[in-house]
């Protein structure tokens, strides 16, 4: 008996309790296309097969100001982030750089 092949998905990660636009790229008939989706908190969405298309929802970046309560909830739900500094004020602007999407294989 075949195994049927499980399809990946994608969500935004739990902490993120608003719909949130994200932008994306895809090919279409050959033609690559740049476009952005609009998803809800807690739904499950199928990942397509299109490699750019998964690209981008796996190098999708946001980029908030600083703030211990979002570094707070960013490590108590596993989010990985990094702290960038603005390199044009010298470091005086401080950013949480994070992926909101989690993808499930």
């Amino acid at each position: 008996m075949a195994q049927a092949k499980k399809i990946a998905t994608f969500k935004l990660h739990d902490a993120i309790k608003e719909r949130t636009q994200v932008d994306v790229v895809y090919r279409e008939k050959g033609i690559t296309k740049y476009s952005y989706i609009v998803l809800d908190p807690g739904v499950e969405y199928e990942l397509p097969e299109d490699e750019l298309f998964q690209k981008s929802i796996r190098g999708c970046v946001f980029k908030k100001l600083y703030s211990k309560a979002m570094e707070d909830s960013l490590k108590a739900n596993n989010i990985p982030y990094k702290v960038e500094l603005c390199k044009q004020c010298g470091g005086r602007v401080k950013k949480l750089a994070y992926n909101p999407l989690e993808v499930i294989e």
